[in-house]
């Protein structure tokens, strides 16, 4: 996580970052570098307030207590905190923080750094605040609160003077309990000394233990490590402050600024004074160790892990370059998926005109079906009727020209028969006339009796040929009746045919019979 030295230098944060500013910053969802050093005053103030008055504040209460405001641009996500309106508690900081952005370093989370039940709560990327939904409380309960905390001391104008009191007052009760020998040690829980030892006291399970004072080796290690941070920081292109003093400046002014207020170092106010500069020596030096080797860590660390670094960069070139062509092919793809798409909808497009093309096509011919069917029964009607008619016709013309046809044979009939007879007649009377010039004239009554004989079987020939003409004519009738039906099944339009074939047939067969016997046997 990100962390400025402003906050441990001029705000006098500590190690492991405290449990109630965790659970605070993880309450409204940012992490500790979004808050600017004026927050981290006011919350630290509040809190050892809290502590030296003896009152158990919830985090619910501190943030009743404090207003969360934006800094600067809402899109910066940078915040500031400071005392809510009517309940001002903390006083006498600066109005503006100049360039404390430019000194800061990185810390690993673990429990070296922050309260163990608190890692999990530690954001490290910068977010837009969440508004917490905090219980109510009543503002009775809220201003016996600021009552009470306000009997204290909120004045923090000169972190340095309270120190210097808190120092002064441990001093006077291990005098008061017979220890006058200077010695270098942490105060007790019972007189906070600074901010970070009465945090500390907070936990009362975790041993304090003092480290030696530093020696010259580790003192100008640390030199030599603040002015490689210094080249680091003004390498980064940002303006450094050259009215700040640097940690190593403050480091050595800031004694001789805590004790410069008193008139005289003699006696016992010069016992304590000197006390009260080993003290914050022994302080600020453990710090500065502890910032060195944070920092050697992470250098330590960024070289141990440059390899896996350039072994990353390459493997991500490497993947970029999959990832291009992959991208490439992707358009390629996408590219045949549109051309596939449009063909696709052109196919669809020519189908649904293809399917409407014959929906239409199919109405038609339904249509068209329909008018054939009634055309057809229409036309079979009409020639029905067409075939009675000419049939009718046909039928009267026949039976019209048959009369004519049978007084004509008729005509013809009677004709042949008197030419017959006629012809007979003169072919007996030419043999007669032969006979009676001949030498031997016949006997006249034995002529006579052999023509009468020679008459007879003419005669029976008729009823003969009748009776042998009989057969054919029923045989000729029963043939034509045959011949007619079966052309009637085969075919309508050739009903008036078999029927001019039938009347023909009977007519030719009875003038047959009234030409050769004379007489109409039908």
């Amino acid at each position: 996580m990100t962390l400025f030295e402003n906050y441990f230098d001029q705000c006098l944060l500590w190690f492991p970052l405290p449990r109630f500013l965790m659970r605070y910053l993880a309450v409204h969802g940012v992490c500790l570098a979004q808050i600017n050093p004026r927050g981290i005053r006011h919350l630290l103030g509040i809190y050892v307030l809290s502590r030296e008055c003896g009152v158990d504040i919830s985090i619910e209460n501190l943030s009743y207590l404090t207003d969360f405001r934006t800094r600067g641009l809402s899109e910066e996500l940078k915040y500031s905190v400071a005392n809510s309106s009517g309940m001002a508690l903390i006083a006498g900081f600066p109005s503006n923080d100049d360039h404390f952005e430019y000194r800061f370093f990185f810390a690993e989370i673990s429990e070296r750094t922050v309260e163990a039940d608190c890692i999990d709560l530690v954001k490290t990327r910068w977010e837009r605040r969440v508004k917490p939904t905090m219980p109510k409380v009543s503002k009775e309960f809220l201003a016996g609160m600021h009552k009470e905390l306000s009997s204290g001391n909120g004045n923090w104008r000169r972190l340095s003077l309270r120190e210097q009191i808190a120092l002064e007052a441990a001093a006077k009760a291990r005098g008061s309990s017979g220890t006058g020998a200077p010695m270098v040690a942490t105060p007790t829980t019972s007189t906070p000394p600074a901010p970070s030892t009465r945090a500390r006291t907070s936990r009362p399970s975790a041993p304090k233990t003092t480290l030696p004072p530093p020696s010259s080796g580790d003192v100008a290690e640390f030199r030599r490590l603040s002015a490689e941070r210094a080249r680091i920081s003004s390498g980064k292109g940002k303006g450094i402050d050259r009215m700040t003093p640097s940690k190593r400046q403050r480091a050595d002014v800031f004694p001789a600024a805590a004790v410069g207020g008193e008139a005289s170092p003699s006696g016992g106010d010069g016992l304590l004074r000197a006390e009260a500069y080993a003290v914050v020596k022994s302080r600020y030096s453990e710090l500065s160790l502890l910032f060195d080797r944070l920092v050697g860590d992470y250098d330590e660390d960024v070289r141990s892990r440059g390899s896996e670094l350039s072994a990353a960069k390459e493997a991500n070139a490497a993947l970029q370059s999959r990832l291009n062509e992959t991208v490439v092919r992707n358009d390629a793809l996408e590219r045949d998926a549109l051309a596939l798409q449009r063909i696709k909808k052109d196919y669809e497009d020519k189908l649904s005109r293809l399917k409407s093309w014959c929906a239409k096509a199919e109405g038609e011919s339904v249509r068209l079906r329909g008018e054939l069917s009634s055309a057809s029964d229409l036309q079979r009607t009409r020639i029905d009727a067409a075939v009675a008619e000419t049939r009718d016709e046909m039928t009267r013309s026949f039976v019209v020209r048959t009369s004519e046809v049978a007084g004509l044979f008729a005509e013809i009939g009677g004709k042949a028969q008197n030419d017959m007879l006629n012809l007979t007649e003169i072919d007996a009377n030419l043999e007669f006339i032969g006979l009676l010039q001949g030498s031997d004239p016949p006997d006249l009554p034995s002529e006579i009796e052999t023509l009468r004989q020679r008459r007879q079987p003419i005669y029976d020939a008729h009823d003969v040929f009748a009776d042998d003409w009989r057969s054919p004519r029923l045989l000729l009738a029963l043939l034509t009746t045959t011949s007619s039906c079966q052309t009637r099944t085969t075919s309508r339009q050739q009903a008036a045919r078999v029927l001019m074939t039938d009347l023909t047939c009977l007519c030719f067969s009875d003038l047959a019979c009234f030409m050769i016997f004379g007489h109409d046997y039908s």
